[in-house]
């Protein structure tokens, strides 16, 4: 990342391979910089990946500043999830903005062995992102 790319917060909208990667090396250069007191993340996004939503949450839960999370539009999945994990009394979603939460899902067109590992892969995640939602909001799932 060059000064010239630079941008004093991160916009969301996926959480893909690549969007992690870009999250990281924004997250990072904003933590580094000194006069910046707070991170903040907007959020419009359709969702995506739980697994990149876990990989961005780790990364502002062992952040040393506050996390600002701002929904503008839309944050649903994987979005509404990241929107929680902001440090509390940092988090904001604009008057005009959907918000929408549903189960983890998978797509499963295997056999039946791979079907049912799916299964339990699915009953994982969708436990592991409800524990997380329940501990960024202090709310029990």
């Amino acid at each position: 990342m060059t000064s010239e790319d630079f941008s004093p917060y991160i916009w969301v909208n996926g959480f893909d391979e690549a969007d992690v990667k870009l999250f990281y090396d924004q997250f990072h250069c904003l933590e580094l910089t000194p006069n910046l007191q707070e991170i903040p993340i907007y959020i419009n996004s359709f969702g995506g990946s739980v697994h990149g939503y876990l990989a961005m949450r780790s990364l502002i839960k062992r952040s040393v500043k506050p996390v600002a999370t701002i929904v503008v539009g839309k944050a649903m999945s994987a979005g509404a999830l990241l929107a929680a994990c902001g440090t509390k009394g940092y988090r904001y979603v604009a008057p005009d903005s959907d918000i929408m939460i549903h189960e983890a899902s998978l797509g499963a067109e295997d056999k039946n062995s791979e079907f049912q590992n799916q299964a339990k892969m699915l009953d994982r995640l969708n436990k592991t992102m409800l524990r997380c939602l329940g501990e960024d909001t202090n709310l029990s799932a």
